[in-house]
């Protein structure tokens, strides 16, 4: 169970609460939006900045959509790489992630976390955030690494470390850094692979169901623009304004140009994903939009519209 209590929150007063959404951590605000999305008389003045921090925060550490799985496996690969570094220096203290410890695969997920929701943390940062999580569970400084007794010889300032050790801090940063975007992009075909098709409508008429235009628009994070057979070509992030809500139709407002640069292009599709890439509406064109590769093509305003 949580300690953290989102219902006792969300009884505050609204300015309130959106007055220090910046103070919650990431997984607070989804616990947040969780419980704000349950209630039955959902106060969407408080939904949408709610979704606008959460949105915001993801813009700037991506590796925050990770799922747990994902997650633990970028502790193995920088656990590993760590216990690889550390043999070739003579260090045969670090077991494989299998045979670690409990403790220790713990701290390197929490190491993990750290520079997820950081991601321009430095070395000196990520050793600063491990000594502090070890200082709170008791460890202290010992000439020789000691589980039973909880004491590390690298319980001191990042700059009093010897030179190889930091290199351990420089190793398990660059690590975590180069597995998130493999992992977003394999959760992301995963997401994709396993939700249902979107439903596709023509211009001008309106999908079914019973979801709430308001709700569905306020999900759109980025259109995708696609081939026939759904393939990103690039993307597009909307500005605040760029999309407007027109009775059931999210109307893009802006021109989208293929410059000549870009290779060439087929455009079939436009598709609007939510933040974590998943499909929210999209429109199709029986003839596609040929530009890039020397051609100069146009999408004019107004053109791209969903519905919602």
């Amino acid at each position: 169970m949580s300690e953290f209590d989102a219902k006792k929150v969300l009884d505050q007063s609204i300015p309130k609460i959106t007055g220090k959404l910046g103070d919650f951590t990431y997984p607070q605000l989804l616990e947040l939006e969780r419980s704000e999305k349950a209630k039955s008389d959902a106060r969407t003045n408080l939904l949408a900045p709610l979704q606008a921090e959460i949105a915001a925060r993801v813009d700037r550490c991506p590796g925050l959509m990770l799922s747990e799985e994902s997650r633990e496996r970028i502790a193995r690969m920088a656990h590993e790489a760590n216990a690889a570094y550390c043999s070739a220096i003579g260090d045969d203290s670090q077991l494989p992630w299998d045979d670690a410890p409990d403790w220790q695969r713990q701290s390197a997920l929490s190491g993990v976390n750290f520079h997820l929701g950081a991601p321009d943390a430095g070395p000196s940062a990520s050793h600063d955030n491990w000594m502090a999580e070890k200082k709170a569970d008791g460890w202290v400084f010992g000439e020789t690494k000691d589980p039973e007794k909880k004491e590390h010889p690298c319980m001191v300032p990042f700059d009093d470390l010897p030179t190889e050790q930091q290199a351990k801090d420089t190793i398990f940063r660059h690590t975590i850094h180069a597995a998130v975007p493999f992992l977003l992009e394999i959760e992301r075909l995963q997401a994709e692979a396993s939700a249902p098709a979107g439903e596709v409508v023509p211009e001008g008429q309106s999908a079914t169901g019973d979801t709430k235009a308001e709700h569905e628009f306020a999900k759109i994070a980025k259109l995708e623009f696609c081939d026939a057979d759904g393939r990103s070509l690039f993307s597009v992030k909307p500005k605040k304004g760029d999309l407007m809500l027109n009775g059931r139709k999210a109307v893009y407002g802006k021109a989208v140009t293929l410059s000549r640069e870009k290779p060439r292009v087929e455009v079939s599709q436009v598709v609007a994903v939510d933040a974590t890439g998943l499909p929210v509406s999209r429109v199709k064109w029986p003839v596609p939009l040929v530009g890039g590769g020397g051609k100069l093509a146009t999408f004019p305003p107004r053109h791209i519209a969903f519905n919602l």
